[in-house]
């Protein structure tokens, strides 16, 4: 019996299983053996948010506090607006608010006075009018994946920022007070861009839990799949290559994992596996907890 220490094991047992030859160099199934293997591992990885797949140090942002105390002129129906006073940071794709109407800065040099709204100012020509300088939205690319559900909690006062869709988040902005400092809620624009229903009124760090990526599997790699349940990317992977063969025992294998109750009537496996690691997996807490940048 395979100790499953690392691929080669897995795979060893994957190809014995689908009744292959697993010292078959030259074999089309044995040659392809990491493709099946990284396959089965990718599509269990995305079965469920297991906590292994948490990154052991959640990923983090750093909000930025607005500008204020500066002053604007536009003329109406432009998108060249001019500040009472040079902005070092560059302002690209931060966005302004004008008599208490945001716009999108399109661009802006660090330094400079003069910045381009991406739309036509729509009010009454203003020669001094206060604006408030805001960043609501964050590039997290270099997070993988927002572990899910995902959400935010304030280590201070408790109050929670919970994960919504778009839609929920503007009618949360259309309810949020100017004044209340904290975000309530967030959403994923993009698979890299989280947006904020209001933008944050304080400097704050954001700890963001997040699932890693497997690995692709290959020769001395281990996967991050616990020691103990990684007879199921063994069967998984002999799933896949019976599939590839047409054997019908492809579909036995399938039920064996993911069935309500295999064939010898035991509780599935992958059932199994989840609530052995929702007791006694690595825990990850998953809060985005917040507070004062020190």
């Amino acid at each position: 019996m395979a100790n499953f220490t690392d691929w080669d094991d897995i795979t060893d047992e994957a190809l014995k299983d689908a009744g292959e030859d697993n010292s078959d160099t030259g074999g089309d199934y044995y040659s392809d053996r990491f493709r099946y293997a990284t396959e089965a591992y990718v599509a269990l990885w995305g079965y469920k948010p297991w906590k292994f797949s948490m990154a052991a140090t959640p990923g983090s942002l750093n909000s930025v506090a607005p500008i204020t105390g500066i002053t604007g002129a536009i003329t109406i129906d432009t998108t060249s607006l001019v500040l009472s006073a040079a902005q070092t940071p560059d302002l690209d794709d931060r966005k302004i608010l004008i008599n208490n109407r945001p716009y999108r800065i399109s661009a802006h040099t660090g330094g400079a006075t003069a910045v381009t709204l991406g739309s036509a100012f729509q009010e009454a020509t203003v020669t001094a009018a206060r604006v408030v300088i805001f960043r609501d939205e964050y590039d997290i690319s270099g997070i993988t994946r927002l572990g899910s559900p995902a959400f935010c909690r304030d280590m201070f006062n408790g109050d929670r920022i919970i994960r919504v869709g778009d839609e929920d988040r503007r009618i949360q902005r259309q309810l949020a007070d100017p004044s209340g400092g904290d975000p309530r809620v967030f959403t994923m624009l993009t698979d890299a861009i989280l947006a904020f229903d209001y933008y944050p009124t304080r400097q704050q760090r954001y700890e963001i839990p997040y699932q890693e990526y497997p690995v692709d599997a290959s020769t001395g790699v281990t996967p991050d799949w616990p020691r103990q349940w990684r007879f199921i990317l063994r069967d998984y992977m002999a799933h896949l290559i019976l599939l590839d063969k047409g054997d019908s025992k492809a579909g036995d294998k399938f039920l064996k994992i993911f069935g309500t109750r295999n064939t010898d009537g035991d509780i599935d496996r992958m059932e199994a596996a989840l609530n052995w690691n929702q007791g006694l997996g690595r825990v990850r807490n998953t809060s985005i907890y917040t507070g004062d940048v020190p």
